[in-house]
């Protein structure tokens, strides 16, 4: 193959169909392990798979930190809210960002755990 600074024109649109063959070939051997779409499969959207809470907030522009927490909040709870079963859950994150309920909406959230006081053990023991 020759250097691009001696290609002619049609020599040009060879190399550079080449050039993008390669790149295209270089981007499908790097599939990221977490794809991002704006439209998670919701087979059962009364509960959310992990991977699909942390997708759908990072598609609504939030820290992945904040599905998993979501995640990890409803599996606690049954995915109910009070006595009533959870019908939607992309709403509930819709509705938890807007009211500002999520942890990285959080007047102080610097995205760390914060410890608030030591353990220390008993004295005289």
């Amino acid at each position: 193959m020759k250097r691009p600074n001696q290609l002619r024109d049609c020599d040009e649109v060879e190399y550079t169909s080449k050039l993008w063959k390669y790149i295209n070939h270089l981007e499908s051997q790097l599939k990221p392990t977490l794809t991002l779409s704006a439209e998670v499969p919701t087979k059962n959207k009364a509960k959310g798979t992990l991977d699909e809470c942390v997708c759908y907030a990072v598609s609504r522009q939030l820290p992945a930190a904040d599905g998993e927490w979501f995640f990890d909040r409803m599996e606690t709870v049954g995915w109910q809210l009070g006595k009533v079963k959870v019908k939607d859950w992309q709403a509930c994150i819709r509705s938890w960002q807007r009211e500002g309920y999520l942890p990285s909406l959080r007047q102080g959230y610097s995205g760390t755990v914060k410890v608030t006081a030591q353990w220390e053990p008993p004295t005289g023991v």
